[in-house]
């Protein structure tokens, strides 16, 4: 079902948690809310949820609104017919996983039959069936979550609220997990809003994302289209790009200067018409052995290896540009960096259609990320 927001906006006092925020997620979509602590995605989430009354704007699930601040309309939370998951498990010990999962079926009247049945039909979704009678207390941590993932899906509601459900779990399992999810997602087509601020859970989850900073979405778009061509250089920074460097105000014949560094780069296009700073992609960086280039070309520089950290499939470089100092973080292909070694001079090249030339911070979405 097709949530709407218009002109939200939530105050404690003088501090603005969310500022004039528009939304809309389509019926059957997983939007992924994302952005470091304090943006306010989390109160965006409750507000829709009826757990947090925003000062002002409106929310509507499908053609039903359930807040209006103008008209002083607020529908009590479980009034709204919305499943929630939290990073807490919040998972009854002292019930079986079945008895969890049923109990908002309970709460609406149903059937003991009915209970059991739809009970069953969500744990099978969630690959839980055969842990029915367990104990939840006997449960790992990863079988609690989907527990309550099974327990907010049984009640069938219209949007499913997902608050960093996999933040307490480890790493391997947050992967399987991440795919679970968004099988489920997928063939249940549920209308979802997940919050996180890991920049690798929202790429695999979301359909599209929508970047928050300081009580604003400052981006809207795809994962693809994010990723590539993210609207400001605190973005890019917050999506993992470590080679962010302020730039010149002016450029030195077509060349873009690295502020307080010798170093100028080539750039096929911007997206500022000031251009505020440069974003380097670590694996957008080419690494050569120094003795295998010969003449030089656009943005490349010679440099010093200082550190090659392994990571199996890939190696993760640090480089210190010569003479200037300016350091680069690099991922190569382990292949790509064989016979290369700390304290080795090497050659660094960067595509100039990999330059990305961007403004420090936007304060509402572009254009083209609206529309990507």
């Amino acid at each position: 079902m097709e949530v709407t927001v218009r002109g939200l906006e939530l105050r404690y006092g003088s501090h603005a948690a969310i500022q004039d925020l528009d939304l809309t997620i389509p019926d059957g979509e997983s939007l992924v809310l994302l952005g470091q602590s304090g943006c306010g995605k989390t109160s965006t989430m409750r507000s829709i949820a009826g757990l947090e009354t925003p000062t002002a704007g409106t929310i509507a699930i499908g053609d039903r609104v359930v807040f209006d601040g103008a008209a002083g309309k607020s529908v009590p939370a479980f009034r709204r017919n919305v499943g929630m998951v939290f990073q807490s498990y919040a998972v009854w010990p002292h019930k079986s996983v079945l008895e969890n999962v049923a109990f908002p079926l309970k709460m609406k009247g149903a059937s003991r039959q009915q209970q059991r049945t739809r009970a069953l039909e969500v744990l099978e979704t969630v690959g839980l069936a055969h842990l029915a009678d367990r104990g939840a207390s006997m449960l790992s941590g990863g079988q609690m979550q989907r527990v309550a993932l099974a327990r907010s899906m049984a009640m069938a509601p219209s949007v499913l609220l997902l608050d960093e459900p996999l933040s307490n779990l480890d790493a391997r399992l947050r992967d399987d997990l991440r795919v679970e999810l968004r099988r489920i997602q997928l063939e249940k087509g549920l209308t979802s809003l997940y919050v996180t601020h890991d920049q690798q859970e929202a790429l695999a989850l979301a359909d599209r994302i929508a970047i928050m900073q300081s009580g604003r979405i400052t981006q809207l778009g795809t994962p693809q289209s994010i990723y590539r061509t993210p609207a400001s250089a605190s973005i890019a920074s917050f999506l993992g790009v470590t080679n962010v460097f302020p730039l010149e105000d002016q450029t030195h014949h077509g060349l873009l200067k690295v502020r307080g560094h010798d170093v100028a780069l080539r750039a096929s296009r911007t997206s500022a018409s000031t251009p505020a700073s440069v974003c380097l992609r670590p694996e957008d960086i080419r690494i050569e052995e120094e003795s295998r280039t010969g003449q030089d070309s656009v943005n490349t520089f010679s440099a010093l290896l200082e550190v090659a950290v392994f990571q199996g499939a890939s190696l993760r470089c640090r480089l210190s540009l010569l003479p200037s100092g300016l350091s680069l973080d690099a991922l190569v292909p382990s292949e790509a960096a064989a016979g290369l070694a700390p304290g080795s001079r090497v050659r660094v090249r960067v595509d100039p259609d990999n330059v990305l030339v961007l403004p420090d911070d936007v304060s509402q979405p572009t254009e083209q990320a609206v529309a990507a």
